[in-house]
């Protein structure tokens, strides 16, 4: 199961973009392989999580940047399918906002909340 995870990474990894071209850049000035480099920084995000600072903030650019991006391919494709999902999308998430904004003084106080958000 992981061999073909890892397979699908590296396959992903080398793909042309800005991703690669960080990736390329890390791995030249820093010898370690690009993947192991993921692999760390996905480890990093974990613990960060786990720990429980800042992640309010993290978990909200992680649910706003990529379906920001998706939502204006949605927009400039012919498809009307694609923006309904993304439209229903900020709906349900302007809603959950909304409501962790009205009970943060409830919500705070329960344990490992930022990592189940």
């Amino acid at each position: 199961m992981f061999g073909s995870l890892g397979s699908q990474l590296e396959k992903e990894l080398e793909k042309p973009g800005p991703v690669n071209d960080i990736l390329s850049f890390c791995e030249g000035k820093s010898g370690i392989h690009r993947r192991y480099i993921v692999y760390c920084g996905i480890l990093l995000l974990c613990v960060y999580l786990l720990i429980g600072y800042g992640t309010g903030v993290l978990v909200l650019i992680i649910g706003f940047v990529y379906p920001a991006y998706e939502s204006v391919k949605a927009i400039e494709s012919p498809s009307k399918d694609d923006d309904t999902q993304w439209l229903i999308y900020w709906v349900v998430f302007a809603s959950l906002q909304l409501f962790e904004a009205c009970t943060l003084s409830l919500v705070y106080y329960l344990p490992l909340y930022p990592l189940i958000k």
